[in-house]
């Protein structure tokens, strides 16, 4: 049996959903994996009582089935794989999906494309950010979940999914292959001609040589400083978060490793060079098992800051195990604690700056970089600052021809506080000297589904370090952070 150990935890969806390249729908109970299990029971058994972090002893699994003993452990993380469950795990640890190419947001027409991956089918067939799919086989899209739409969109490789698109009131069919599409696990950027940006979407086999390849084109592009992004990545190979803090520490103990004996193995990381300049971590509540390995680790060594939201609190690690019926057993067998000995399982990491919101986490980040001057421009499929497009989304509110934007934001923007006053009703924004209120019965302030939107002519008005252009959807934002 050849073991290998993981930390992952299936990615929970947020803001924008990435639909149409997800390779596979949810695991049905077939006959053939029930006679699976049945054949996988003893072994699956020998494995739990040797090597479980629970250290559970044969009394308690004597009779029982796979399913009955994988209930007993009330482990989340410790999980039966068929072969082809085991298959859509790895594509979902490598990002490589089977879809036509698109990334997509649902909207009250139906789902908006934000964006059209290259060389793809759906670029190949013309398809182009901003359309709208209003239907799917057939079926209207609009007043459907994606959720529900999910088992339409997704189909094998080199099947066809027909979609009907809308583009400027004009209504077109098309008839799309599903192909294998890889999506990149590590990405890079420069803002502002001096801060690098790698986003690492998972601990995948090779994330640690796409980290180091997109950290040396950053540093001969003469990046002064560092935002590292694990926001939403759930984890993946421990070896792979080992030779990334390579990147940033000579030496120093990654993990400790506490078997179900509470004996203490750590994981040493060995043979790296100190990264000479600021560092930021760009972190939230979805960023799990191995993104926390790493963020503790810098953490505790002080090798870097770290901005966002408390991590998700998985500290346990699992081995994968051959089966007899070509199946895998995903097992706990360890769980592990910082550098500093701080327990990550179930309480997870504390940031040292916490800050509510996709972008104003980024722009938090641009901001303790040195950035005090950022240009923001959205459209209805994107959003680019500094002329770097991004992947977060921004919503807008377009309301008797005045624009409303996330109070959020804009109070990241000019460096600011934003606050709920409960006794006035209002969003209470407040930056240096500078100090604002914004309300319903003003009419400067919108409440839709739980975020507060303040009309941009009232929001400059009271801090003018904020100026913006454009209308309705479409619009640009310059703001100089208050000081």
């Amino acid at each position: 049996m050849k073991r290998q150990r993981y930390g992952f935890l299936r990615r929970m969806v947020v803001g924008a959903l990435i639909a149409a390249c997800l390779s596979a729908s949810p695991a049905v109970l077939s006959a053939e994996s029930m006679d699976s299990k049945a054949a996988d029971r003893d072994l699956v058994q020998e494995l739990i009582e040797k090597y479980h972090v629970s250290g559970l002893e044969s009394e308690a699994l004597a009779g029982k089935s796979v399913d009955e003993m994988l209930e007993k452990l009330n482990d989340p993380h410790t999980n039966y794989f068929t072969k082809e469950d085991y298959a859509s795990f790895q594509s979902m640890l490598n990002r490589d999906f089977v879809g036509i190419g698109i990334q997509l947001e649902e909207v009250k027409e139906g789902l908006l494309i934000v964006e059209v991956y290259a060389g793809t089918e759906a670029e190949a067939a013309g398809i182009r950010e901003g359309d709208i799919i209003v239907a799917v086989e057939g079926s209207r899209v609009a007043g459907q979940k994606y959720d529900e739409l999910t088992g339409v969109l997704l189909g094998p490789e080199n099947s066809v999914l027909n979609v009907e698109i809308e583009r400027e009131g004009n209504r077109k069919a098309y008839a799309i292959k599903r192909k294998t599409i890889v999506l990149p696990v590590v990405t890079g950027q420069l803002f502002d001609g001096q801060t690098g940006y790698i986003k690492v979407a998972t601990f995948s086999e090779d994330a640690d040589e796409r980290f180091q390849d997109e950290l040396n084109k950053l540093k001969k592009a003469g990046m002064t400083s560092l935002i590292v992004d694990l926001r939403d990545n759930p984890g993946g190979l421990v070896d792979t978060a080992q030779n990334i803090a390579k990147a940033f520490i000579e030496n120093g103990v990654l993990i400790h490793m506490l078997d179900r004996d509470k004996n203490d193995k750590p994981v040493f990381v060995e043979g790296g060079s100190a990264l000479p300049l600021p560092v930021y971590f760009l972190v939230n509540e979805f960023s799990a098992s191995a993104s926390e390995v790493l963020t503790g680790f810098v953490q505790d060594y002080k090798l870097a800051k770290v901005i966002g939201k408390k991590t998700y609190g998985k500290g346990s690690v699992q081995s994968i195990f051959g089966l007899t019926s070509g199946g895998m057993l995903k097992l706990t067998i360890e769980q592990y604690l910082t550098p500093n000995y701080r327990v990550v399982d179930h309480k997870g990491l504390q940031p040292d700056t916490e800050v509510e919101g996709n972008l104003p986490q980024l722009i938090e980040a641009l901001h303790q970089t040195g950035i005090t001057e950022i240009t923001l421009e959205r459209t209805p499929t994107q959003v680019t600052i500094d002329r770097v497009k991004r992947e977060e989304l921004m919503s807008v509110v377009v309301e008797n021809g005045k624009t409303y934007v996330p109070a959020r934001v804009l109070a990241a923007l000019i460096g600011g506080t934003v606050g709920w006053n409960a006794e006035y009703s209002s969003v209470d924004v407040k930056a240096a000297k500078a100090a604002a209120s914004y309300t319903e019965k003003d009419r400067t302030l919108i409440l839709k589904d739980g975020t507060g939107y303040i009309e941009l002519g009232a929001f400059t008005r009271a801090f003018p370090q904020l100026a913006w252009g454009g209308e309705g959807e479409r619009i640009s934002i310059f703001a100089r952070k208050a000081g």
